[in-house]
């Protein structure tokens, strides 16, 4: 695993999943906004199918946790085995390309939970840029901006395969 700076954002080459090791830890798949007809939440690719891969209720879970927030959700975090999970928002529908501003809204209401539960660190994949679409570069750029408040407490993983 190799660590590079990206401003004081912390840029991990590797998998997201690593971050279940830490047990202050929020592993967060990057999600959208679709809801099966049984109310789950669609996990069916990316970061999302990793984490509901090895975490197969994670999608119910998740999904009556979105359909109680406002939309878009940006954040929804649940407790699964006893691990902070959650859905960190890119798109609307699955089977859109990723939105810059929903990555920014996104990490707003991270920003938020980090102040909130201070002892928290937050694990999640580069958002929006793999199947998503988005350049790494200004996705970088907008999480700088949005959580330089709580870059000490965001881990970002950028897949090396």
């Amino acid at each position: 695993m190799r660590t590079v700076e990206a401003g004081r954002l912390r840029l991990v080459e590797g998998s997201f999943v690593q971050g279940l090791a830490d047990p202050q830890g929020l592993v967060l798949a990057t999600t959208n906004g679709t809801l099966r007809k049984d109310g789950s939440l669609v996990m069916g690719a990316g970061s999302a199918r990793v984490l509901s891969e090895r975490f197969p209720t994670l999608p119910l879970l998740l999904g009556k946790e979105v359909a109680a927030l406002p939309k878009p959700y940006g954040l929804a975090v649940v407790s699964v085995q006893g691990k902070l999970l959650g859905g960190f928002q890119t798109k609307e529908d699955w089977r859109e390309p990723a939105k810059l501003s929903l990555v920014a809204y996104s990490a707003a209401l991270l920003e938020g939970y980090l102040t909130d539960n201070p002892k928290v660190r937050a694990h999640l994949p580069l958002p929006g840029v793999g199947l998503g679409g988005l350049p790494e570069g200004e996705v970088l750029a907008v999480l700088e901006r949005v959580l330089w408040r709580v870059a000490d407490k965001v881990i970002v993983y950028r897949w090396s395969g």
